[in-house]
C-alpha cells in the first residue's frame, strides 16, 4: 500500500533527523561521533531503500528513473552551484549512475562521444 509506504518513508526522514540532532549535540547521547555517523549512514541507506520501494510500487521502468534522476541531479546542482556563488559545488559534479541502469538510447549516445 502506497500510504504505508509513505509513511515508513517519513519514519526514516525522522530517523535521520535525530542522528543530524546528536551529531550536532541539540540532543543528548552517550555515542561518539563517529558512531552516530555510522547510525546516519544506516538511517539513509533505509531511507533510499524506502524510497526505492516506493518506486517500485509505482511500477516506474529503469529508463523512467533515470531521466527523472538525471533531471532532478541536474536541477540539485544548478541550484547548489548558484546558492554557493560556484565555490563548493563544481560545475563538473555529477553522480555517476550505473552502466546497468542506463538506457539503450544513453549507452549509444555514450559510445558516440
Amino acid at each position: 500500500m502506497l500510504l504505508k509506504r509513505a509513511l515508513k518513508l517519513t519514519e526514516e526522514s525522522g530517523e535521520i533527523a535525530a542522528e543530524v540532532l546528536k551529531l550536532v549535540d541539540y540532543k543528548s547521547t552517550d555515542e561518539t561521533p563517529k558512531q552516530i555517523v555510522e547510525h546516519l549512514k544506516e538511517e539513509a541507506v533505509d531511507a533510499l531503500i524506502t524510497a526505492l520501494d516506493i518506486i517500485n510500487h509505482l511500477k516506474m521502468s529503469e529508463e523512467e528513473v533515470v531521466f527523472v534522476m538525471e533531471s532532478k541531479l541536474d536541477k540539485w546542482k544548478n541550484k547548489h552551484i548558484e546558492k554557493n556563488n560556484k565555490s563548493q559545488v563544481k560545475s563538473d559534479s555529477k553522480v555517476k549512475i550505473p552502466e546497468e541502469w542506463k538506457s539503450s538510447k544513453q549507452k549509444k549516445k555514450k559510445s558516440k562521444i
